[in-house]
């Protein structure tokens, strides 16, 4: 069957970002196949270049968290699912979606947006092209998207690494 990733990533306290507060943001998937769960996966924001975890934030916001739950999420698909069989992205942030599929180009955090768009477009390929990436929308009762962004919140509600 299709393995279907759900993403969601968010920031406490993100009006007027800048790299001057604490606005801890997290991310999260939840990884399943005919409905059982393969994987969940959630984590902050990284910001440090030398973490093994960074994917080029450079601050935190709703828009890294979200992008940093695609990047993990293709990572995840990547390195840890094992097959190359075909696969959705679930996400509910259009932003995010549309800069990793290349439609749109980002003005901030620029090298996260570009390790989202080289690991769709790598993870695309070896899936022979069966790599989709399909809107849910959010805190509209999607029990798997509500799962995501519980797990994404469990990582903002602490301080970003």
């Amino acid at each position: 069957g299709v393995v279907a990733v759900y993403t969601d990533g968010g920031c406490r306290g993100n009006r007027h970002v800048d790299t001057h507060r604490d606005q801890p943001a997290g991310w999260g998937f939840v990884a399943v196949r005919d409905g059982a769960v393969l994987a969940e996966r959630w984590g902050p924001v990284v910001l440090d270049e030398a973490h093994p975890h960074f994917l080029g934030a450079e601050k935190c916001s709703n828009n890294t968290g979200e992008l940093s739950a695609v990047g993990e999420a293709l990572l995840w698909l990547r390195d840890e699912d094992g097959t190359a069989g075909p696969a959705v992205l679930c996400y509910d942030s259009q932003y995010a979606a549309k800069v990793t599929s290349g439609e749109y180009r980002a003005h901030k955090n620029q090298a996260l947006a570009q390790t989202c768009r080289d690991l769709y477009c790598s993870e695309g390929a070896r899936r022979a092209r069966r790599l989709a990436l399909e809107h849910v929308k959010g805190h509209s009762g999607d029990p798997l998207n509500d799962r995501a962004d519980a797990r994404a919140r469990v990582r903002r509600s602490s301080s970003a690494a």
